[in-house]
């Protein structure tokens, strides 16, 4: 998969319209219109801030901690693929937004003591983007490519590792590849991370209960 084929993933993404999804979003919708009718006029900039970085935490800590997991120990092998190759082009896209709105709105209160936290949120945001653009699309192209090769030789529809491992230089050479570039994008998103980590800290030392 190629950055442009990522791309016109990213905009064929639709909403479900004949689910629940739409009440979510009214739900939410209206939740913060009672806050704002009761509780008062907040500060716009501030709630932004908030909502785009504890959402963005809270996805990179289901997708690295708990989805990815499940899914890989529940699917099988090339169907788990096709999966994440379909949910990470989104995430980090998401990860990516969420960050830069973070750290958009941090920057524009214009205090004194944003600097780390400004370089925190800008390089999670940073870390996103080649992900999106780089690691994920790479990946995905070596992972069809191996998936292609293990249907050629009858296996890959098992959960999890193949065992026994595949005696063919072919097959050797694109799990090599792919490895190192999980673990790219694996280190990069544990960047992201960190980098998100510790401004929960600093938010932390600044909030009072």
């Amino acid at each position: 998969m190629t950055i442009l084929s990522s791309l016109k993933l990213l905009l064929g993404y639709r909403p479900q319209q004949r689910f629940s999804q739409p009440f979510h979003y009214g739900c939410a919708l209206a939740a913060v219109v009672a806050c704002y009718m009761f509780r008062g006029h907040s500060d716009l900039l501030r709630l932004l801030h908030l909502g785009s970085f504890s959402v963005s935490l809270g996805i990179q800590c289901w997708v690295s901690f708990v989805a990815g997991v499940v899914m890989f120990q529940t699917l099988p092998r090339h169907l788990f693929g096709q999966l994440q190759g379909r949910l990470f082009p989104l995430y980090f896209l998401l990860g990516s937004f969420l960050s830069g709105i973070a750290c958009i709105t941090l920057w524009l209160r214009g205090s004194g003591e944003v600097g780390v936290s400004l370089y925190l949120l800008g390089a999670s945001c940073a870390a996103n983007i080649l992900n999106g653009i780089v690691w994920t699309p790479w990946s995905i192209h070596v992972y069809e490519k191996r998936n292609r090769v293990e249907r050629e030789l009858g296996t890959g529809d098992q959960v999890g590792q193949l065992s026994p491992k595949l005696d063919n230089e072919e097959h050797r050479r694109l799990q090599r590849q792919f490895l190192l570039l999980h673990g790219a994008s694996s280190l990069t998103n544990m960047a992201s991370l960190v980098c998100n980590t510790v401004y929960l800290y600093f938010l932390a030392e600044k909030f009072q209960l």
